[in-house]
């Protein structure tokens, strides 16, 4: 999940470079990153040149990918629609707050908080099987892995904040501040927002 997500800010930025733009603050532009790739707001995929169809290939089709790969397992076109629903429901309601700490010339600081959900467990997606699931036929299984899924991460409820910091540097090419080291945001924000640390 941390890869896909350092790989749709590069994608962002390499569609952001055709994009005139007047400079805005670093709090305004990581705040406009997160929106994009998770809420999928259509004003702030325009920043990039993006529409919403972008935002559902670039990024839900591969997170999709994530929960509906297993090996022996596979999801018809319905239940794999399903999933990726939920992925949908499940980002549109994060959280974000950003604010500028500290700004110089090209270089900056930028505090973010993120609503933080509830830890993803195995036994949290246990409790979204049904309990006669070993007498189902390997079809039903299938089914019901899949209600699993989706039901688990469309429940998934926020239960906190997180806050952590990111230096940022503004890139001229592009009218935009962006994060020094892109790996390191995905990672971090991705970490704070699901309790993955």
């Amino acid at each position: 999940m941390k890869k896909i997500f350092s790989l749709t800010i590069l994608i962002l930025v390499l569609f952001a470079a055709n994009v005139e733009a007047a400079k805005t603050s670093p709090a305004d532009d990581v705040y406009t990153f997160c929106d994009a790739i998770f809420h999928g707001n259509e004003v702030s995929l325009q920043k990039f040149g993006l529409t919403n169809a972008d935002y559902e290939n670039l990024f839900i089709s591969e997170l999709t990918k994530l929960f509906t790969t297993y090996e022996g397992i596979t999801f018809s076109e319905n239940q794999v629609a399903k999933v990726r629903e939920s992925i949908k429901s499940l980002f549109k309601r994060s959280e974000f707050l950003t604010e500028t700490v500290s700004q110089k010339k090209d270089k900056a600081t930028v505090k973010v908080t993120v609503g933080s959900f509830e830890k993803i467990t195995e036994e949290l997606f246990s409790q979204n099987l049904p309990a006669n699931i070993d007498q189902m036929s390997k079809e039903e299984q299938v089914d019901a892995f899949a209600n699993m899924i989706a039901l688990t991460l469309t429940n998934l409820q926020i239960v906190g904040t997180a806050d952590f910091t990111i230096e940022c540097t503004y890139e001229k090419e592009i009218n935009m501040w962006l994060a020094t080291d892109n790996e390191k945001f995905g990672e971090v924000l991705m970490n704070k927002m699901f309790n993955l640390e």
